[in-house]
């Protein structure tokens, strides 16, 4: 089961510019899953107070078990929150930085495109001898 530490060192591996997309998807559904089955899990043990709370005899130390193991389910909740909100922020980052790129590419393109064009219209108006007409 992944754990607060699995999540605060994971590394995702660079790819051009950025964290390569599909691995941060993944541990992002690892998180979601995780976070889900932890939520479920709680409200079992939540569940599971209520009951022996409606009991006549009280197993205290049931109680304390239950309580601890909620609060230690509360953290790795917070942990994971934690961690999708650091992903987050990287990943919108990197979506900034990507799109950054891609205008600098986009009028390079554009630069060479007009180039390209200027050399074309002076290669239309020269004879065979490479002199203009």
């Amino acid at each position: 089961m992944l754990t607060p530490r699995d999540i605060l060192h994971m590394e995702f591996r660079r790819v051009w510019r950025g964290y390569n997309p599909s691995q941060v998807d993944a541990f992002l559904h690892r998180i979601v899953i995780e976070y889900e089955a932890l939520a479920k899990e709680n409200a079992s043990i939540k569940r599971e107070i209520e009951e022996e709370d409606k009991a006549p005899k009280v197993d205290e130390q049931k109680v304390a078990n239950l309580n601890q193991a909620i609060t230690a389910q509360q953290e790795r909740v917070r942990a994971l929150q934690q961690e999708e909100t650091n992903i987050r922020q990287r990943i919108a980052y990197f979506v900034e930085q990507y799109l950054e790129l891609l205008q600098v590419g986009h009028t390079e393109a554009k630069q060479l495109t007009e180039l390209v064009r200027g050399w074309q219209t002076a290669a239309a108006t020269t004879d065979e001898s490479g002199l203009p007409e």
